[in-house]
């Protein structure tokens, strides 16, 4: 009776609040065009299963973010399972919520709700729901409540949605100032987030003034004043990510993105005080790729107990050399007295199979070799499988808790394609462990090409070579002086490239050039590579 009168209070507190709340933020939000208003970690399609608590009562906007993305009129079909409690009494249910009290903003207590976007409006969910999405945005899960004060349990809730596809070009027009003087800092932000490698074009019309005089022109710059950081003053120049390497995009630009992050647009100028005008720039870039991390979180129980194979099943398929980092919180008991840890396990019980007792282990495939997670954990992925997380433990009998685990796994889409041209210096010396870093990011399995072209210096005298190396002294580290190297990975064992290189990549991560030099101190020019990503 206490609670039910307590809920009776709350929800006219809430609707009163939740009026006017309402009343106060109706205001007409006009969408982005060309830019997707979508977490960079959004998703086509997938399928993921999550622990819902019942203390995320969306009474008190406690809702629990399943980490999902969704798109106006995508597929989904959400079906939950498990009982979760409302407080003590006859007060368990499932997702379809507690028949026998009256109902709670429309629906039945216990119901388990959804909503897309934190300003969404509510829907039921129950034990079972397919529809279409009716809005872009995160989805959220919670259980309709009012006060979770002394609720219990959770629902397991398996989500499995389908985005539509998004067109294979986007295309966004801008007006920029000529007050955006990249010299002053004063970069336009476009909105656009581009992925490493995605196809760019960007078009520029129309003119813009660096001053009085005959200083107006468009895209490709002045050409009567000498030039400015290397190119002509009221050049339009791009860069990605606010702390990307700036490039020119004149009057018109074609090419792929060389990093991924926010593309910005300025005026290569340095003092727009009497700048005046702008130029109109439509921008078409390719899909955003594939989310680069996805987050889930789990509750695993002290029960799942490895030494008796109850391994819990985190329901992510993981592919060989996929990032993956977890994070564990809170405590679990294997047992009375002194037996409560964190997931770094007892350091006060001898070990058991090479760990402590209680430490968080994790194996990929049915089959995998168990490795340790323990609080934390930051690696790849070795082989492709589902990924299993379990206590060390011989005997769950009396053990109670769980722990809550953070998963952050990267996508195992490929990249559709590469191209890009770096310079490699000479500075860029391996054995001082000085790599160039490319910008380029290569999937386990995708065929590399690069070709170099031009020379280096590694000092004074003969030694001058192309990327094939220095014939004229003996070998450094297995290979000529002066050869081009590479490597995938800041911890990635370097290989050759010399002038010509064609292979498959041997792992997954971030690709790195280098001069097999050990001083780069007297080194002198720069290689050209051109690197192919398939």
């Amino acid at each position: 009776m206490r609670k039910q009168l307590f809920k009776t209070i709350f929800t006219l507190v809430f609707f009163s609040l939740a009026t006017l709340a309402i009343s106060e933020t109706n205001v007409s939000i006009e969408p982005r065009v060309g830019g997707s208003d979508l977490p960079e970690n959004s998703s086509i399609t997938g399928e993921i299963v999550v622990s819902v608590p019942a203390k995320n009562a969306i009474g008190q906007n406690k809702w629990f973010d399943t980490g999902v993305a969704l798109k106006n009129g995508s597929s989904i079909t959400i079906n939950s399972t498990g009982t979760w409690r409302l407080g003590p009494g006859p007060r368990a249910c499932n997702g379809n919520g507690l028949t026998n009290f009256p109902p709670f903003k429309g629906h039945l207590y216990g119901t388990l709700m959804a909503k897309i976007g934190r300003n969404g409006k509510p829907f039921k969910i129950g034990a079972n729901y397919q529809g279409k999405a009716n809005a872009t945005g995160r989805l959220f899960l919670g259980n309709n409540d009012s006060n979770s004060a002394d609720n219990s349990g959770s629902l397991t809730v398996s989500i499995k949605y389908g985005n539509l596809a998004p067109p294979s070009m986007i295309e966004k027009i801008v007006d920029v100032p000529a007050k955006k003087s990249i010299g002053e800092n004063k970069w336009f932000d476009t909105g656009i987030t581009v992925q490493n490698g995605t196809s760019l074009t960007i078009n520029s019309t129309g003119t813009w003034r660096l001053g009085p005089g005959p200083r107006a022109c468009n895209g490709n710059g002045l050409t009567n004043f000498p030039p400015f950081k290397g190119h002509l003053y009221g050049t339009l120049m791009g860069k990605i990510g606010k702390n990307g390497k700036p490039f020119k995009i004149g009057a018109n630009y074609q090419g792929n993105a060389n990093a991924t992050g926010r593309l910005f647009l300025g005026n290569n100028d340095s003092n727009s005080a009497d700048n005046s005008g702008s130029l109109r720039v439509s921008i078409r870039y390719g899909n955003l790729a594939p989310p680069s991390m996805i987050e889930k979180v789990v509750d695993v129980p002290a029960k799942k107990s490895i030494g008796e194979n109850k391994w819990f099943d985190t329901g992510i398929t993981l592919q060989n050399g996929s990032p993956l980092t977890l994070n564990s919180t809170g405590t679990w008991r294997l047992g009375p007295g002194p037996r409560a840890c964190n997931g770094n396990g007892l350091t006060n019980f001898p070990p058991f199979k090479g760990h402590l007792y209680g430490t968080l282990m994790a194996k990929i495939g049915k089959n995998g070799k168990p490795f340790k997670i323990g609080a934390n954990y930051q690696g790849k992925a070795n082989a492709t499988g589902r990924l299993f997380l379990g206590n060390n433990d011989s005997n769950s009998g009396d053990n109670s808790g769980s722990l809550r685990v953070s998963i952050k796994y990267g996508s195992t889409a490929p990249p559709t394609g590469v191209d890009k041209v770096v310079s490699v210096p000479a500075k860029n010396a391996i054995g001082q462990n000085k790599w160039f870093d490319t910008g380029v990011a290569v999937q386990n399995g995708s065929s590399i090409t690069i070709n170099s072209t031009g020379t280096w210096r590694l000092g004074p005298g003969p030694r001058e070579c192309n990327g094939n190396g220095l014939s004229n002294f003996p070998p450094f580290k297995g290979h000529l002086y002066g050869t081009l190297m590479a490597k995938i990975g800041k911890n990635g064992k370097p290989f050759k490239i010399g002038a010509n290189y064609q292979g498959k990549a041997n792992a997954t991560g971030r690709l790195f050039l280098g001069n097999n030099d050990s001083n780069s101190a007297d080194n002198s020019g720069n290689i050209t590579a051109s690197i192919n990503i398939r």
